[in-house]
């Protein structure tokens, strides 16, 4: 969720004053893999990440391009999903409580969160 945090979240931009630094170190997360695969300008996203820029402009192209792509979604079901399906195989070892509820309420909060 922190990548996709970093590019998607409003909250995060103003506290941090800029767009994703993945973009600008040009690492390669799962909404660039997903966009690359199935998405229209995945060529075009590959390029931008290898320039390693610190141009803004840069940043918000490949942003939309993610956006376009369904990448950020893509990446946010994900983390949805795979924290789901890890709740469901740990729930029965653990016994019924407040340390359970605590713990699955911070499984919420992770996949949740804006920042």
């Amino acid at each position: 969720m922190d990548d996709v945090i970093a590019v998607d979240s409003s909250d995060y931009r103003k506290e941090r004053g800029s767009y994703g630094e993945d973009i600008q170190e040009g690492k390669r997360t799962l909404m660039v893999i997903h966009s690359y695969f199935y998405g229209w300008k995945g060529d075009r996203l590959l390029q931008i990440l290898n320039k390693k820029s610190n141009d803004e402009a840069l940043h918000k192209e490949a942003i939309q391009i993610m956006h376009d792509d369904e990448a950020i979604a893509y990446a946010r079901n994900a983390a949805k999903n795979t924290m789901k399906k890890a709740w469901t195989e740990v729930e029965t070892l653990i016994p019924d409580g407040d340390a359970k509820d605590d713990l699955y309420q911070l499984t919420q909060f992770l996949v949740n969160r804006s920042i």
